[in-house]
């Protein structure tokens, strides 16, 4: 039997939307049982466990998956799938030299597979090996000479590792791409963000214009296409298209329409400062971009609204651009007295500063504390400013209110454990560090998947997992950001939208979730 590899079009878009993604969605479906083998292997006991290796993934259960496709490997050594599939297991797992190991060994099997060699191109980008990436896609690329979806593996590979010479490759490759299959609007979105790293803002406006024409939906060339807009200086046309991106962005995440005004209705197609938050939150939150998101709000230029300031500070503290947040936190307070949350950031502004402006933050945090007792976030830093004023004895009051708040808050129980400490409580003291070092070790796997997130934005299997594991530390709403981010990139992803519907069922806001601030 001659094996062979199965792609629809769907897979082919998704393969040129999620540079990073290793295999995750696409591989039960390219993979075919029937490859030649060598004689001494028991074919049917290998495609047995083949099968039961790619229903495992399916479920989720990678272990299960695992141990499957290492079966069928040892029952058919011969057989490049196995292995292949293996190999996306353990991407899925975080284990990525050992599926880098499996997928090299699939390649050496099979060495005129291109789908394998896309694979583990994959695997390079998401591991910061770019130029082997680059070199792997290249030779797929040999293998399938003018195949589209690999032509934009190769694109968005050069797009991503420079400027100059190899944004001008990316470009034609793209281009190329796109004449051979013009109907794949995501090949479109990342020509013109290609023409954009050249400054090539009118094609970039055409290749735009394109994807929103075959997807109409989609959120992510709306905002693209204001940013070329804005660039050649059409700053109607800008706004216009900030506008269609902040509706596009709802519908996609299924909010209720009127739950913001529509951008039309301020006039001059600028949008209202609800949609610009909209906007904004997306990106900073949904898609970690804070430059982008701060982009936006300069776009729109001022507003005399108390959550565009504070939203602002936040940005502006998170880029390290302390004297503007410091300022813009001033005029959310200025704007909304009754608001804790401008004045706890103004003093953890202070309180960063050091000991000469100690006093003036410890005005700050008491002051959001009397507006709100039960304020986590500013219990939490005027603890941290008791301890760094010597007296433990009065932080852990504040200390444990954080936490009575909000029990997984794993910055307030450090603190906590080290006022205990000084305290002398030792029992205490090593509970509360216990706690705090489980807390910490999910903290650094959630660090690892928003990671993959961020590599890999339009790859739902990352979201997929980020969300499962703010459900499993009962962050209802973190995990809506997550899949109504996911759900922006692929509308119809089923699984994302049943989560969504678990995390919703369980009080996760829709649209609303921050960091603790």
């Amino acid at each position: 039997m001659k094996g062979y590899v199965r792609v629809s079009r769907r897979d082919n878009r998704i393969a040129a939307a999620a540079v990073c993604l290793v295999g995750g969605l696409l591989l039960a479906g390219w993979f075919s049982f029937g490859r030649p083998r060598a004689a001494s292997v028991d074919p049917a006991v290998a495609e047995q466990q083949f099968t039961l290796g790619v229903e495992a993934r399916q479920r989720g259960d990678l272990r299960g998956a695992a141990e499957a496709f290492r079966r069928a490997s040892d029952a058919a050594p011969g057989w490049a799938d196995p292995h292949a599939q293996l190999g996306a297991v353990y991407t899925d797992a975080l284990e990525f030299e050992l599926a880098l190991t499996s997928l090299k060994r699939a390649t050496a099997i099979e060495p005129a597979d291109s789908a394998i060699w896309v694979l583990l191109g994959k695997l390079y980008l998401q591991t910061s090996r770019t130029e082997d990436a680059i070199d792997t896609f290249r030779k797929a690329l040999d293998l399938r000479p003018g195949h589209p979806p690999i032509l934009s593996l190769v694109a968005e590979s050069l797009r991503q590792s420079g400027e100059g010479p190899r944004a001008v490759e990316a470009a034609q490759l793209f281009e190329q791409a796109a004449a051979a299959d013009p109907t794949d609007p995501d090949r479109w979105y990342r020509l013109g963000l290609t023409y954009q790293r050249l400054n090539r803002h009118e094609d970039a406006i055409k290749s735009f214009v394109r994807a929103i024409a075959i997807s109409p939906e989609t959120p992510e060339p709306y905002y693209a296409l204001a940013m070329s807009e804005r660039a050649a200086k059409r700053l109607d046309r800008a706004n216009r298209a900030l506008a269609a991106y902040a509706r596009a962005s709802r519908a996609a995440g299924k909010r209720d329409p009127q739950s913001a005004p529509n951008a039309e209705e301020s006039g001059e197609g600028a949008p209202a400062p609800t949609d610009v938050l909209v906007v904004a939150r997306r990106k900073f939150y949904n898609e970690g971009r804070p430059e982008e998101a701060l982009s936006i709000l300069d776009q729109a230029g001022p507003w005399n609204s108390a959550d565009m300031s504070y939203f602002r500070g936040l940005v502006l503290q998170f880029l390290g651009r302390r004297p503007e947040a410091e300022s813009a936190f001033r005029r959310a307070a200025e704007l909304d007295p009754r608001n804790p949350r401008p004045r706890a950031w103004l003093g953890t502004l202070l309180l960063e500063q050091g000991p000469s402006t100690l006093q003036a933050a410890m005005v700050e945090l008491r002051a959001a504390v009397g507006l709100d007792p039960d304020y986590a976030y500013g219990n939490y830093q005027l603890g941290r400013a008791l301890l760094q004023q010597g007296k433990p004895s009065e932080a852990v009051a504040p200390l444990r209110r954080a936490l009575t708040r909000d029990p997984g808050y794993r910055e307030a129980l450090y603190s906590l454990s080290q006022a205990l400490r000084q305290l002398g409580k030792t029992a205490e003291y090593r509970s509360a560090l216990a706690r705090f070092k489980k807390l910490d070790n999910l903290e650094r796997r959630r660090r690892t998947l928003a990671t993959q997130v961020r590599a890999r934005p339009t790859d739902p299997a990352p979201r997929l997992a980020l969300a499962r594991h703010f459900l499993e530390t009962h962050s209802e709403s973190q995990a809506v950001l997550v899949l109504e981010g996911l759900l922006s990139a692929v509308p119809n992803h089923d699984e994302g939208r049943r989560l969504l519907e678990v995390a919703r069922a369980r009080g996760g806001r829709s649209g609303a979730a921050e960091p603790r601030d």
